[in-house]
């Protein structure tokens, strides 16, 4: 791997501590500004073309929208997200290794956007969320088969809960929305 990061003060002001509060900071201040940013694209002319190129590329071509140019952006934004990503990890940790390019990182990040709920802004987070912490319980209660527990609540997501665990608040809130207009 990649050794002799340099972990100097961030900003010139704060020195990375053991106990990881700088670190911990810096990542959620760079999750934050690219969490606003992801949302201004979504929100955005160019976010709602994206969400037509999604649902029937095909369709946005016939009605004179560059695909091929807004694909090759939207990558680029993506690969840009995903560089700072790992700039912060380079910059917290002091090092890169080869893990980081292992298929399991990639597939970790595809469990948490389905458990979350896939195509949701907000899926990554909650799926993120959720994720660490069956991890975590399930780790603990388990160190050896903690993959079987999250293999059970992917499966369970997607077989019965469309949409993920967003999905399903979204239906719980329409349910009760639905019983509380019923009731008058």
């Amino acid at each position: 791997g990649l050794q002799g990061v340099a972990a100097t003060p961030l900003l010139g002001l704060f020195d990375f501590d053991l106990r990881g509060q700088t670190r911990y900071w810096y990542a959620l201040a760079v999750l934050f500004v690219l969490f606003l940013l992801s949302r201004a694209i979504a929100s955005s002319q160019f976010g709602l073309t994206l969400k037509g190129i999604r649902e029937n590329a095909g369709r946005m071509h016939a009605m004179g929208v560059p695909v091929k140019r807004h694909l090759v952006v939207i990558y680029a934004i993506a690969g840009a997200m995903a560089g700072a990503a790992g700039a912060v990890s380079a910059h917290s940790t002091g090092f890169v290794g080869l893990d980081t390019l292992a298929i399991a990182l990639s597939a970790n990040g595809l469990v948490m956007l389905v458990l979350g709920g896939w195509g949701r802004l907000y899926g990554a987070l909650v799926g993120a969320t959720f994720y660490v912490v069956l991890h975590h319980f399930a780790s603990s209660w388990n160190p050896f088969h903690w993959m079987f527990l999250v293999g059970a609540a992917l499966i369970i997501v997607v077989r019965f809960g469309k949409g993920g665990l967003l999905g399903q608040v979204d239906r719980l809130r329409e349910r009760l929305r639905l019983r509380s207009g019923a009731g008058r």
